[in-house]
């Protein structure tokens, strides 16, 4: 089971303010509520006021039960309620956050803003390792949003439709709440390429059986750790050892080995060429 989505209730930056809603937002939200908003969040018509505050009735029970959802008014520091923001599980260990901002407040920089500060207090969250927004393709604004703030666009996801069956495909945009571990190499990237392998499947860093450290490859190893490699050996497969770069999930040697190219965290594809390379990190089979 999942662990309760226990939130700051106020978080500032003194730019904006995020807390929670309150039924004097009602009139408010549905006065922002323009056609915009009513695409991106699929709603068949404008809501009406009484269906604003069963909303925002929802919002705050989330709050006081720890979920299904977290939902922040977003404020300016007069009080003006901008937007909001909100996240809830998605999966074991994945989060889903979604923003919103009414059209007079748009263009300022004010969801980046909350998204900055939703994402240093989603750290809290018992298990919670990554984050997830699906945004529409066509949606340049929201999918800006999420770049300056660390995602990486990993595919395309179908979510099922808020008012309907229908299904909508969407941009799936990951990024790993955690810190990952430090990566050592030569001519580095944010994503472990380095001086030696650049392609755009070299994403995978290995932690060294003989020192404990994250290395891009063995040939960074051996230019700045000034001591000989070892090999893990089987019984010790288990142990957490490599390094998607993409989204900053460690694997199990045997995770690895077993993924067939391919990360079960965010899908990232690996280079299957690597397996040539194993046995100088891996006890041969």
């Amino acid at each position: 089971m999942s662990a309760s989505l226990n939130l700051p209730e106020r978080l500032s930056d003194g730019a904006i303010v995020l807390d929670g809603h309150t039924m004097a937002d009602a009139q408010a939200h549905w006065a922002g509520e323009d056609d915009e908003m009513l695409r991106r969040f699929e709603a068949p018509r404008r809501a009406t006021l009484d269906e604003v505050r069963g909303a925002i009735g929802r919002w705050i029970d989330g709050r006081a039960q720890g979920g299904p959802m977290f939902t922040y008014a977003l404020r300016t520091p007069k009080g003006e309620l901008a937007g909001g923001c909100e996240v809830r599980w998605l999966a074991t260990h994945a989060l889903n956050v979604s923003y919103w901002l009414y059209p007079q407040f748009r263009g300022r920089g004010l969801a980046g803003r909350a998204m900055a500060l939703l994402l240093d207090a989603v750290t809290a969250i018992p298990g919670a390792e990554q984050i997830e927004a699906h945004v529409d393709a066509d949606n340049a604004a929201s999918r800006h949003v999420a770049e300056r703030a660390g995602f990486i666009a990993r595919g395309t996801v179908v979510d099922d439709g808020a008012w309907s069956d229908s299904k909508i495909e969407r941009v799936r945009y990951v990024r790993r709440i955690k810190l990952r571990p430090d990566v050592r190499g030569l001519e580095l990237d944010g994503e472990t390429r380095c001086a030696h392998w650049r392609s755009a499947l070299d994403i995978i860093a290995i932690k060294m059986k003989c020192c404990g450290v994250y290395y891009a490859c063995k040939d960074c190893h051996a230019a700045l750790a000034g001591h000989a490699t070892q090999v893990w050996p089987r019984g010790e497969w288990g142990e957490k050892a490599v390094l998607c770069g993409a989204c900053g999930t460690e694997l199990s040697i045997r995770q690895y080995l077993d993924c067939a190219d391919t990360c079960p965290s965010c899908g990232a594809q690996f280079n299957p060429s690597c397996r040539n390379h194993h046995p100088f990190y891996f006890e041969a089979v």
